[in-house]
């Protein structure tokens, strides 16, 4: 089938130059998910829409927000420190000359603004925050920083998952669906169906999915209209899928 999605075995995740294990304590709110996909070549960002603030109330609104055609930003956690370190960041990198502006230019801010917020899981009065920077540079493979709680990093893993990363359900359907091979219409069509699952089957989670994704040249907006096309395609799958997962894992 083209496009279809087949269970793939992955032998072991390549390291990435900082692995810390995910902080422990706040419940996750939100959910996001960055993969590569296309041997690498291309990178897709996912989200849900739903804001929560702990003991208060939820709401609904965009979490992917682009600055340009070259940075987008998502997150899980406290919408309020998000868009504080949202702006902090932008406002740095307002100032660097594009000449001088780099994927460890941006990732150098990032690390100088979430240690000057003090939202590291150790940190005194810690309430959760994570981030995804999507950066695309012309001419170049787009790449994915991500602030996970403890710390800021260049993924190197084709795959990130934060808010609810540490769930079952994402886990177990990453390990035996994703590849970096995927093409871009299936790795688009498996992070917005990873975050419909996460909304259904993780607290915190929930509204419409977004998808952006880049290919070097800078990011796109993928319609509502794709996005549930992308869904519904993998959904009709469910039943064979969920049989060939039991079996014996395929590569695609």
């Amino acid at each position: 089938m083209k496009n279809a999605l087949m269970p793939v075995n992955r032998p072991g995740l390549s390291q990435k130059p900082y692995t810390p294990e995910k902080p422990k304590g706040a419940k996750a709110m939100t959910v996001a998910i960055g993969l590569s996909c296309n041997e690498g070549r291309d990178l897709v960002i996912a989200s849900d829409r739903q804001f929560t603030v702990e003991g208060f109330s939820k709401d609904y609104a965009k979490k992917l927000v682009s600055n340009g055609p070259s940075i987008v930003y998502g997150f899980a956690g406290d919408p309020g420190l998000y868009i504080e370190a949202r702006q902090k960041i932008k406002g740095f990198l307002d100032t660097v000359k594009p000449e001088d502006s780099s994927v460890d230019v941006i990732r150098q801010t990032v690390e100088g603004v979430v240690t000057q917020m003090g939202v590291r899981s150790n940190d005194p009065n810690y309430r959760p925050l994570y981030l995804f920077i999507g950066v695309n540079e012309i001419f170049d493979r787009p790449s994915l920083i991500v602030f996970n709680g403890q710390g800021v990093y260049v993924s190197e893993d084709g795959f990130e998952v934060i808010g609810c990363g540490d769930t079952s359900v994402i886990n177990f359907l990453r390990k035996h669906l994703y590849s970096p091979r995927l093409s871009r219409e299936q790795g688009i069509g498996l992070a917005a169906y990873l975050i419909k699952k996460a909304t259904l089957h993780v607290d915190k989670t929930g509204g419409t999915v977004d998808v952006e994704w880049a290919d070097g040249v800078g990011f796109q907006t993928v319609s509502s209209e794709i996005v549930e096309d992308a869904i519904n395609r993998i959904e009709e799958q469910e039943e064979y899928l969920s049989i060939l997962m039991i079996q014996k894992p395929f590569q695609l």
